[in-house]
């Protein structure tokens, strides 16, 4: 029985572990305080980024795999905005305005090319 018990205390934190944090945010200015939320295992972090002239929308939270990479038309105070889903797998990786390599990355692979041509 105590067996038991510790292999089910151990499945909930491996599967309490591999569920990702990601920032949560609907249609608000940049500036806004980001709260995060917990995904579940089969999700993403994602950022939907909308422009309209003057006006560029952000739409942030936890989303299905399958619905990355989609883009789609959302009508906003009459307007017609067109957004793209980008979506990333880090805990909080959704919260930058860009999403890719990090500046860290960029660096250290400057500094490689650098070191191969020097």
């Amino acid at each position: 029985m105590k067996h038991l018990l510790l292999f089910a205390s151990l499945g909930s934190y491996f599967v309490i572990a591999s569920a990702l944090m990601c920032y949560k945010k609907y249609l608000r200015s940049t500036v806004d305080p980001l709260e995060s939320i917990k995904c579940n295992e089969t999700e993403q972090c994602y950022k939907q980024v909308g422009s309209f002239p003057k006006y560029t929308f952000y739409i942030k939270g936890c989303i299905a795999s399958s619905l990355c990479g989609q883009v789609f038309t959302k009508m906003i105070n009459g307007n017609s905005v067109t957004f793209r889903t980008i979506c990333c797998a880090t805990d909080l990786c959704n919260g930058s305005l860009q999403m890719g390599p990090s500046l860290v990355t960029g660096f250290m692979l400057m500094f490689g090319w650098c070191l191969l041509h020097v």
